[in-house]
C-alpha cells in the first residue's frame, strides 16, 4: 500500500475549519464540546461523509453508542463507497459477531493501492479487531506491524499494543514467544 498525508479537500473553508477544531477536541476526549461543531458543519457541508462519520465519533465519544451506530450505518446508505462508511460498518458487524460480513465489506476497501494516514489507520484497527474476533492472533499481529511501519506516530498504537498484550481475550500475558518485538510503550 502507498500510504500519504494527502487530504482530499472534500470540505469549505468554514467547514474545514469546524472539523479541525472538532478532531482536536475529540482528540483530547471532548465528544460533547465536539458535537456542536461538526453539527454546524453539518449545515455548511450537507454533502460530505465526513462529518457526518465524525458526528458519530462525537457520540460515540459520549458513550451514546446506539446513536453513533445509527449515524455509522446511515453514512455508510447513503455514501456507500465512503471507505470510513464501509471500515464503520465493518467494525459493526466484527462486534455483531457477522466476521464474514465485515470481511466482505473490508476486503472492498483493500482493493485500494492508496490511503491517507487517517485512511489506513482506520482500516487497520477494524482487520486487528476482525482477526482477534476469528482468532487469528497472528494476523493481527501483522496488521498492527504494518501501521507501526506505516504510520509510526498513529495515536491508536497504545490502546492497539495493549489489546494485543492482552491476546485479545482479555487473557493476560500474551506475546507470540520468538517474535523480536519491542514491548508496548
Amino acid at each position: 500500500f502507498e500510504i500519504t498525508g494527502e487530504t482530499s479537500g472534500e470540505l469549505s473553508e468554514r467547514g474545514s475549519e469546524l472539523v479541525t477544531r472538532a478532531i482536536e477536541l475529540m482528540r483530547k476526549g471532548k465528544g460533547a464540546e465536539a458535537e456542536p461543531l461538526l453539527r454546524e458543519a453539518l449545515t455548511t457541508d450537507p454533502d460530505s461523509p465526513s462529518v457526518p462519520n465524525n458526528i458519530a465519533a462525537a457520540l460515540r465519544l459520549q458513550r451514546r453508542d446506539a446513536e453513533a451506530d445509527e449515524m455509522i450505518r446511515e453514512v455508510h446508505r447513503r455514501f456507500p463507497d465512503y471507505l470510513f462508511g464501509i471500515v464503520g460498518v465493518a467494525g459493526l458487524e466484527t462486534k455483531a459477531g457477522r466476521t464474514e460480513e465485515a470481511a466482505r465489506l473490508l476486503n472492498r476497501v483493500l482493493t485500494r493501492r492508496q490511503f491517507h494516514t487517517s485512511e489506513f489507520s482506520a482500516i487497520a484497527c477494524a482487520e486487528i479487531d476482525l482477526q482477534l474476533a476469528r482468532g487469528e492472533v497472528e494476523g493481527a499481529l501483522r496488521w498492527l506491524d504494518m501501521l507501526e511501519e506505516s504510520v509510526p506516530d498513529d495515536p491508536n498504537l497504545p490502546a492497539l499494543r495493549a489489546k494485543l498484550l492482552l491476546d485479545g481475550a482479555g487473557r493476560g500475558g500474551f506475546w507470540p514467544f520468538g517474535r523480536k518485538r519491542r514491548r508496548p510503550k
